[in-house]
């Protein structure tokens, strides 16, 4: 049994050959209904890996010893313990609050001084980052039945807020930014989401313009 699910993991991970492997040894009736029924989507790919996977760790748990155990003890090992949750539905969890905090934020652009506004274009902007990469992880986690590692962050030595090394940095970090909101609007299928799009356009343009202003001074 170890061995045929172990191979398949390490394998490109045939659909039909994993069902096979999950209705021999796994057996949950349920959840092979909908394998069978609705066939090789990315969510059920997930799923099966994930159930395989995680058939394959409880056979490799070392038994433990039997202890004696009093009747209190007993009673409270009736209780089931909570099934390991699927990394794709914290995932998919983070990537839900992501997209309520953007519903939030963008209304707030057109409101406030030019100073709010572009703390919450700020914010726009990690927010987004940040769905982003949760997004990437989802579809790796998809193809790979895997969550990737984080990448580990590199330590910056602290920059004056005012000085032309921290303006140049700040510079080429817009210009990514003016960059992908062109293409954003350019590609918008609502009007709603082009006109957010352009409006955190302007704001960084307007920015670019700052900056530009403070080097060349």
């Amino acid at each position: 049994m170890e061995d045929e699910i172990n191979l398949w993991l390490k394998s490109k991970r045939k659909y039909s050959t994993g069902l096979e492997l999950f209705d021999k040894y796994v057996r949950i009736r349920s959840l092979s209904r909908i394998f069978h029924v609705r066939g090789p989507t990315p969510k059920n790919k997930q799923t099966l890996a994930y159930e395989l996977n995680k058939l394959l760790r409880k056979l490799n748990e070392v038994p433990r010893q039997k202890t004696v155990i009093t009747p209190l003890a007993e009673a409270t090992n009736l209780v089931p313990a909570p099934e390991e949750p699927c990394p794709s539905l914290d995932l998919k969890s983070q990537q839900k609050g992501c997209y309520k905090i953007l519903d939030h934020l963008h209304p707030l652009l057109s409101a406030g001084d030019k100073a709010t506004r572009m703390k919450v274009a700020f914010e726009i902007l990690e927010t987004d980052d940040r769905l982003q990469g949760i997004n990437t992880k989802l579809k790796f986690f998809e193809e790979h039945g895997v969550v990737p590692p984080e990448p580990e962050k590199k330590s910056e030595q602290p920059v004056g807020a005012n000085s032309e090394a921290e303006l140049i940095k700040r510079q080429m970090a817009v210009r990514v930014y003016i960059s992908r909101y062109k293409r954003k609007v350019k590609e918008g299928k609502s009007l709603k989401v082009i006109a957010r799009n352009q409006e955190l356009l302007a704001k960084f343009q307007m920015e670019m313009d700052d900056i530009n202003s403070k080097l060349n001074k």
